[in-house]
């Protein structure tokens, strides 16, 4: 008998470095579900800045296009459940990494696997607070965002009734994050994983989108 029997338990999926890195990998695969940055939040952001036009019947896009979007709008839902799921996913590799025993698990290994979970975590959350909240320049920042969940699932209380934070407060977390990436991270040139300066990167598009003119462009 297999307890849970759908999904490998904590202690499973964090025995060792393999399973860490197994682990770390599932959360790249939420991240590249059709809701994440599979296709969809792109395609309907094009569609309210006027860049294409949906000609389609599909009754919760056509919303969107029209800008008639409610609470109840199926796509919508699971773009934001989705995101959530895969930010649970990173936060886990993040708590439980450094608290695998295993001596063979360096801990030049462990700082990668987390750096990596990291940028994961503060792209998921810049998408969340563009998609979800109003600009950071509307109120400097004071706006409510989205909620800022950095634990677990299994050590969630309540996560229902969250309270979202401040456009600034996601902000700040995404900036603590992507700052911790890049210092945990190489410059492997790996196109498909997390590096040092695909962290710069983002950091800088944070800066942008913050009004940081003179810590837009790095060095």
């Amino acid at each position: 008998n297999i307890e849970p029997e759908q999904s490998l338990s904590i202690e499973a999926s964090f025995s060792d470095e393999n399973t860490s890195r197994a682990s770390l990998n599932g959360a790249y695969s939420l991240a590249q579900d059709l809701d994440v940055f599979g296709a969809m939040p792109q395609i309907i952001n094009d569609f309210m800045f006027d860049n294409v036009n949906f000609i389609g019947s599909f009754p919760t896009l056509n919303d969107v296009n029209a800008f008639e979007t409610l609470s109840d709008n199926g796509t919508i839902e699971d773009i934001f459940q989705d995101h959530y799921a895969a930010v649970l996913a990173t936060n886990s590799v993040i708590h439980f990494v450094p608290l695998v025993e295993d001596e063979t698990f360096t801990p030049e290994a462990r700082e990668e696997i987390v750096g990596e979970a990291k940028y994961i975590r503060a792209i998921l959350y810049l998408n969340l607070v563009t998609m979800f909240a109003e600009p950071y320049t509307a109120n400097n920042g004071s706006s409510p965002g989205v909620a800022l969940v950095t634990v677990p699932n299994v050590l969630l209380d309540g996560a229902e009734t969250l309270a979202r934070n401040t456009v600034a407060e996601v902000y700040a977390q995404i900036e603590q994050d992507l700052n911790e990436a890049m210092n945990a991270l190489s410059d492997s040139g790996d196109k498909y994983r997390a590096t040092s300066v695909a962290a710069a990167g983002m950091l800088s598009r944070v800066h942008l989108y913050q009004g940081e003119w003179s810590d837009v462009i790095r060095t």
